[in-house]
Formats: structure tokens, sequence, C-alpha cells
């Protein structure tokens, strides 16, 4: 028979075994901040039970915006010559300067589209050109754009684009050919 091995403390009391190593926690950006007051001015130097009491205050306004540094600044300014109670009143000034919360950002409209009658170049919003002309080019009689501003049909804009492009691809001779008898 193997005896069995135990740990026990004195009294017979099972011993309590030792903490495992933690990994580094960081604090939070709102402990941080409590706990460097003490640096900016000694007058607010803060224990660790202050800083973590004080932390969900802190931690309110920096989901308002404010920065750790502007923080800092409101709870530093104007000190009286002595505090008596550092935590209190740091805790008192956390709640008594809250900022207000921030709005919801607000979007701008979206910029309204404007078009152009296709034949009289009137401009107006989309609903009010219907197949692209106007009250005034419908109430006449059209149904298709006259001339543009070219005093070229569209038609006719759309295939002399068309041999301008292909000219670009021919050699050198016939694209100067093509241009001069054009023109």
């Amino acid at each position: 028979m193997v005896p069995e091995v135990t740990s026990e403390g004195p009294h017979g009391a099972p011993a309590e075994e030792a903490p495992a190593p933690r990994g580094e926690v960081r604090p939070s950006l709102a402990y941080d901040t409590l706990a460097r007051l003490g640096l900016h001015d000694p007058r607010l130097a803060l224990s660790s039970a202050d800083c973590a009491a004080l932390e969900p205050l802190v931690a309110d306004w920096l989901a308002r915006g404010v920065t750790p540094e502007h923080l800092t600044r409101v709870l530093v300014a104007g000190l009286p010559e002595q505090v008596r109670s550092p935590r209190g009143f740091v805790q008192r000034r956390l709640v008594d300067k809250l900022p207000p919360e921030q709005p919801a950002p607000t979007v701008p409209p979206a910029p309204r589209a404007l078009m152009e009658c296709t034949d009289c170049r009137v401009p107006g919003r989309p609903e009010a050109l219907p197949g692209g002309l106007c009250r005034a080019c419908r109430s006449s009689g059209r149904t298709t754009p006259s001339e543009g501003p070219t005093g070229m049909r569209p038609v006719a804009v759309r295939a002399r684009a068309a041999e301008v492009r292909a000219s670009m691809r021919a050699p050198q001779t016939i694209r100067t050919n093509l241009l001069r008898v054009k023109q």
C-alpha cells in the first residue's frame, strides 16, 4: 500500500495553494487618468481604492468625448489651498462638472439631382422631366429631342463621335485625311 500524499497546513487543515500568477492587467484609461492626478498636483493624489471607486465616473466623462488631458485640466483647475479629502473633492467635481452628452452627428441631406430638358435645356428635377422632356416640350407634341447646342441631332453626334474614335485607331495619314474631309 502506497501512502497518500496530502498537503496539510497547521492543525490538519488543507494548505492554501499559492495563487496562480496572473498576466499583467493594464488599468483602464479612466483608472490611469485618476492615478496620474497626483503627478499634476500632489493635493489630488489618490489611492488605488480611490481610483477604483471613481473609475465609473471618469468612464462617463470619457464616453462623452472628453480627453484625459482635458479632464485632468478640469479637475486640477482652481484648487483650494488645502484639499482635505482628495477622493471626495474629485468625486464632487466629476459629478458637478459632467459635460452634456454629445448629440448624434447629423447627416447632411443627399444632394438633389437636377437634370435638363433634352430639347430646350431647361433645368428641372428628374420627376418633372419624364422622357427627358419638360412640360412645355411635351405639350408641343415633340417626342424626341431636336438638335442640340451643336446644331446636330443626337444620332448624328453619336455617329460623328464613332468616326472620330475610329480615325484615332487608324494610321496617321488616314486620320489626317479623314479629319480634313469632315471640316
